[in-house]
């Protein structure tokens, strides 16, 4: 019962990963999306980790201490601005 819980969760967290990279399709170099898709599908649970962990990293802006810096833009909810 355990494993078919574990198995579903590590498939959601690699579902949303997958979605969280095809909404960011505009801003990423080919390369990089096709690295990430398959690492995320083939190594699900480590290759999604990484993915967000990546993201996380790039996306903390180091500006003037004043600056109201979005440090997890993955984690705003979802706004269809189309």
């Amino acid at each position: 019962m355990w494993v078919i819980i574990d198995l579903v969760l590590i498939a959601l967290f690699e579902i949303v990963a997958l979605v969280h990279l095809y909404r960011r399709r505009e801003s990423t170099k080919r390369r990089e999306l096709v690295k990430w898709t398959l690492l995320i599908v083939l190594l699900p649970l480590l290759g999604a980790l990484g993915y967000f962990f990546g993201v996380l990293e790039k996306s903390i802006q180091r500006g003037t201490p004043g600056r109201r810096d979005e440090a997890a833009p993955f984690l705003r909810p979802f706004r269809n601005d189309r």
